[in-house]
């Protein structure tokens, strides 16, 4: 990362790149990827299934704005010319405000923020159409909603 460019980052543990949430969805608790009692699980971690590791994950979870430890590295910011949307600022800060600031609630805000800048007008729709006059299941039409 390039200092010049971006912030520097405080070295706390929820800013390096072997912090993982300790729970589905992200919290304010995490745990060290780098610890070998995790290796086996890794895979599954990062698939979002924590229930393969539950009993070893509570007694190691840590609150993620510690100190970070001699093993800091720290994650790179990438994308920081792009401005948000006062709309999506306005989400997060309301997200925030209600401790609602989730990876998933996140990921919600930027897909309404992607909602709100399409121009529908110009956005081909026969296809999702005919797939959703198609469909019998509701996993069906979800799946013929999906981009």
């Amino acid at each position: 990362m390039n200092n010049a460019d971006h912030e520097e980052l405080d070295a706390v543990c929820g800013n390096c790149n072997h912090s993982f949430p300790a729970e589905a969805g992200g919290s304010i608790l995490g745990i060290y990827l780098k610890d070998p009692e995790f290796d086996p699980y890794i895979e599954r971690l990062l698939e979002n299934d924590f229930a393969c590791c539950a009993e070893l994950i509570g007694p190691k979870r840590f609150l993620v704005d510690r100190q970070a430890c001699s093993d800091f590295d720290p994650i790179e910011v990438v994308g920081d010319e792009a401005e948000l949307s006062p709309e999506l600022t306005a989400d997060i800060q309301a997200l925030a405000a209600k401790g609602q600031l989730t990876p998933e609630n996140v990921k919600t805000a930027l897909a309404a923020e992607s909602f709100r800048r399409t121009d529908w007008s110009k956005a081909p729709t026969d296809d999702y159409v005919r797939r959703l006059h198609a469909a019998s299941t509701v996993r069906s039409r979800d799946e013929a909603l999906s981009l």
